[in-house]
């Protein structure tokens, strides 16, 4: 689970919409969740039952096999 999500849009902590943000590794964890022909995305989806997205929250249910 990672909290305070918020805060990566703050200016006063760097914040702003950019590449290098956790919350875009998560939309591409999303893409790469519904991507079953690409070797990478597969093993993540394996390890990665679930993520939930909530205010400020991203909680990530782990699990399967790699």
């Amino acid at each position: 689970m990672v909290e305070d999500m918020h805060t990566a849009y703050w200016e006063k902590f760097g914040g702003g919409c950019a590449e290098r943000k956790f919350i875009e590794l998560c939309k591409h964890l999303i893409d790469d969740s519904t991507a079953y022909t690409l070797e990478v995305a597969h093993r993540i989806h394996q390890l990665t039952l679930s993520m939930h997205f909530y205010d400020a929250i991203v909680a990530f249910e782990r699990g399967g096999t790699a």
